[in-house]
């Protein structure tokens, strides 16, 4: 008993000093960038006033990208606490998911990519609204990611009598199959056709995800991946 408590501690540990790692490379590269900017425009002040926006346009990018990287980890850091704890209350999923759809269709816009939501029924859940809206934003966010210019990202929400089921399909290339394992994972990024040209996210929106979908008795898993696209699903069990 003793020996298996080291261990765990041991694993505890080791996770901790990974993570920690693991951030501070992904904080790394955006700080250097902002500095690197800074120090070229403050080194010549006679510069002309185009480049002098260019340089404040980079850094305000990476300035968008940090936040968003401490943001994920201030959540991940609650959740491996466990000090959130979510305020459940009947969650209607078509109104939930119009509303994500609603907020990413200017990011989608920039793609020309189409957003398509099909709501075969009203499906109600019992759940955090807010967590959901994460989960849900962030795997939308996600195909559009991945989707090339000009196709479309569907999500789709169905029914049956023990189960609601979400799913949201994109036209993207799909994951490479010794990647799939691994997708749900922090800070992966998967260096296949799926990944290229595609910016560089810090790999945390998937895990938060997870988390969520965790939190309320559901799953998350990928359904279908190949050369025509991947779909992810969520799948809640409905209580009678």
């Amino acid at each position: 008993v003793f020996n298996s408590l080291l261990d765990r501690l041991s694993a505890a540990f080791e996770q901790q000093r990974q993570f920690m790692a693991d951030a501070s490379h992904e904080l790394r590269t955006p700080l250097a960038v902002v500095r690197a900017e800074s120090e070229v425009s403050l080194a010549r002040r006679d510069r002309p006033a185009g480049e002098y926006i260019d340089s404040l346009d980079i850094v305000r990018e990476e300035s968008v990208r940090l936040s968003q990287i401490v943001e994920d980890l201030f959540i991940l850091a609650r959740a491996d606490s466990r000090q959130k704890q979510p305020k459940f209350e009947v969650v209607y999923l078509d109104e939930l998911l119009a509303d994500a759809v609603r907020s990413l269709r200017v990011l989608a816009a920039d793609k020309d990519i189409e957003l398509s939501l099909v709501v075969a029924e009203e499906t109600a859940v019992s759940g955090d609204e807010s967590l959901l809206h994460r989960l849900f934003s962030n795997l939308i966010h996600n195909a559009i990611k991945f989707s090339p210019n000009g196709s479309i990202v569907t999500v789709v929400v169905s029914r049956t009598a023990n189960t609601a089921v979400v799913k949201v399909q994109d036209q993207g290339p799909g994951i490479a199959v010794e990647d799939l394992q691994n997708v749900f994972k922090r800070f992966f990024r998967g260096d296949k056709v799926r990944n290229r040209d595609v910016g560089n996210g810090a790999g945390l929106g998937l895990s938060i995800a997870q988390w969520i979908a965790e939190l309320h008795n559901a799953t998350i898993e990928i359904s279908c991946s190949d050369s025509r696209g991947t779909t992810f699903d969520v799948k809640f069990s409905l209580q009678n």
